[in-house]
């Protein structure tokens, strides 16, 4: 998986919290505002942050497979892509 595809589906990950009135647990969980959120929407260590904010819950990463009819080891992959842990 390249950068440019790992980012990418991160960036589906964002759309989907947003979408999916989960955004709120993100922005608690990172301390940003919806404003800086916007603002660092295209920085690979904050799209890894959204991956690991994702797959730190089972339901919500399998909900977004599901929706997102995407492998759930697509999501690790991308996180370790961009600089998530291993």
């Amino acid at each position: 998986m390249t950068v440019d595809t790992a980012s990418t589906l991160a960036l589906r990950v964002l759309a989907w919290l947003v979408a999916s009135e989960k955004v709120d647990g993100l922005l608690r969980w990172s301390g940003l505002t919806r404003a800086e959120l916007r603002s660092r929407a295209n920085e690979q260590a904050f799209l890894a942050g959204v991956l690991m904010y994702v797959l730190s819950n089972d339901a919500d990463a399998s909900q977004f497979c599901t929706e997102e009819t995407v492998p759930p080891v697509d999501l690790h992959i991308a996180s370790r892509v961009l600089g998530g842990p291993e």
